[in-house]
């Protein structure tokens, strides 16, 4: 595993010309919260693991899917990979603004289309939006 980006704000620079051909979402199945994120990359040949844990978000970078590690009781996994076929990503940058309002933003850009994990880090749950 390779941590590739821990941090509140910035640029995912490695994640620039994946084309996701697997997504995993890791639910709570007592809040409906999404956990983390699993994409298989087709472009690179990685599995990434996406989090956003307290005021920060984690990418780490492994050469196996190793989601059955992240398995537990009362969590559900939802399969998105439909959403994400035959696009590339554009960009995907954290933001963080640490007022009132969605806290803590991923985004992922594929050209026309985004994909965003929101998350609320004092009220404790984490949403998607496909756009």
């Amino acid at each position: 595993m390779d941590r590739i980006f821990q941090h509140y704000e910035g640029e995912i620079g490695e994640l620039i010309g994946a084309r996701f051909t697997s997504a995993k979402f890791l639910v709570d199945d007592l809040d409906n919260d999404i956990c983390l994120i699993w994409f298989y990359d087709e472009s690179y040949k990685y599995w990434y693991r996406l989090f956003i844990d307290g005021i920060y978000c984690g990418v780490d970078r492994y050469t196996l899917d190793n989601s059955i590690n992240d398995d537990d009781d009362d969590v559900t996994w939802q399969d998105h990979s439909g959403w994400f076929k035959n696009k590339v990503v554009s960009s995907a940058e954290v933001s963080f603004s640490g007022k009132i309002g969605d806290d803590i933003v991923l985004t992922i850009c594929f050209g026309e289309n985004e994909f965003k994990l929101i998350c609320k880090f004092e009220a404790g749950n984490c949403r998607v939006e496909f756009a």
